[in-house]
């Protein structure tokens, strides 16, 4: 929504001659200086229609990834091959986008102007957002297990309470338990040893106290 609201925004901006200064176009080198510049209402819908642009483009780049991989169970053999099939498709679709972009919106703002150029992205954009909620209904919603945030903050939490205590020699001396059975845990590697701390069960805990376990004492 903020993609579309950013190419609106530019859209009106450059049909609507109030909203920017007067072009100025094949005026000598000598009276660039006489060329009337943007006031500070013009530069403050630019700016937030180029910052929306951005904000709203980085977001749909990181959340359709794993929305589109979040229908697919990978632990079906089908949907497994599926799954890579859908990346296949939608890195092909990133650069045909792409390739639009640079080719045919930039065809459009040479030869119709700048307004046509932005107000043809809103209407994609806009398209895109309408086909996307016609299907949310049909979409597989996985329920949040909490922030990763949070989980990041907890290891090192953990680990430096436990920075005095020595790192464990093997994997047998670690904790690799998780309360869900369903969660995914990653294989140790020898990278930032120093958060292998955080995995320590301290000797004044009790392991049959749930306190024990708590997610800012232990940590998989």
């Amino acid at each position: 929504m903020l993609n579309f609201q950013g190419y609106a925004l530019l859209a009106v901006q450059a049909h609507f001659r109030q909203l920017r200064p007067f072009p100025c176009k094949d005026v000598p080198l000598s009276q660039l200086n006489q060329c009337e510049s943007a006031n500070k209402g013009q530069l403050a819908i630019l700016y937030a229609g180029l910052y929306l642009v951005a904000i709203g483009t980085g977001g749909v780049k990181a959340a359709t990834p794993p929305l589109g991989a979040d229908q697919y169970d990978e632990k079906d053999p089908k949907e497994a091959a599926k799954l890579s099939s859908y990346f296949n498709w939608l890195m092909f679709f990133l650069t045909t986008g792409a390739l639009f972009g640079v080719t045919f919106v930039v065809w459009i703002s040479e030869n119709q102007g700048w307004d046509w150029s932005f107000a043809a992205c809103s209407i994609v954009v806009g398209l895109a957002i309408l086909f996307l909620t016609m299907g949310k209904s049909l979409y597989r919603n996985n329920v949040s297990n909490g922030s990763p945030i949070t989980r990041i903050m907890q290891v090192f939490v953990v680990a430096l309470r436990n920075r005095n205590l020595p790192l464990p020699e093997n994997e047998h001396e670690i904790h690799d338990k998780e309360s869900r059975n369903d969660t995914e845990i990653l294989r140790k590697t020898d990278q930032f040893r120093f958060l292998d701390r955080a995995t320590i069960m301290r000797t004044d805990q009790n392991p049959f106290t749930s306190s024990a376990h708590g997610p800012w004492k232990l940590c998989t």
